[in-house]
């Protein structure tokens, strides 16, 4: 989270907030289905939604599929916070990357590969 904060603080945001953010980039969702993606109770999901229509980065709309779960959507505000927060963190990923260096990040792909292919079918115990 200190990492995330850090990256976030220049768009004066937080790392919870950013989930939420990502979470609405690309697509408007309703409160319940933000939690299940990012894997946050509904009811933080909600505190950090009411914060973020409070500060005009966000604004529920309608849902015609749900009439009283409403839709969660980013405004011009929001989407500019997150091309902000998504440059920060592009800056601090390729810096990382560039100290771990190539070769290395490459075996840790191999490897994370082998654990995936374990933990896969183990999915459900």
């Amino acid at each position: 989270m200190k990492v995330g904060d850090s990256i976030t603080k220049p768009a004066g945001q937080s790392s919870a907030r950013w989930q939420v953010m990502g979470s609405i980039y690309i697509e408007q969702s309703s409160v319940p289905q933000i939690a299940r993606r990012v894997g946050i109770t509904r009811q933080s999901v909600q505190r950090i939604a009411d914060v973020l229509v409070l500060e005009k980065i966000a604004v529920f709309i309608e849902n015609k599929l749900h009439k009283k779960s409403r839709l969660l959507k980013l405004t011009p505000k929001g989407i500019k916070a997150m091309e902000s927060i998504q440059k920060e963190q592009m800056n601090w990923a390729n810096k990382i990357g560039g100290e771990i260096g190539l070769s290395t990040l490459k075996k840790a792909i191999v490897e994370l590969e082998k654990i995936e292919l374990i933990v896969q079918p183990n999915a459900d115990f």
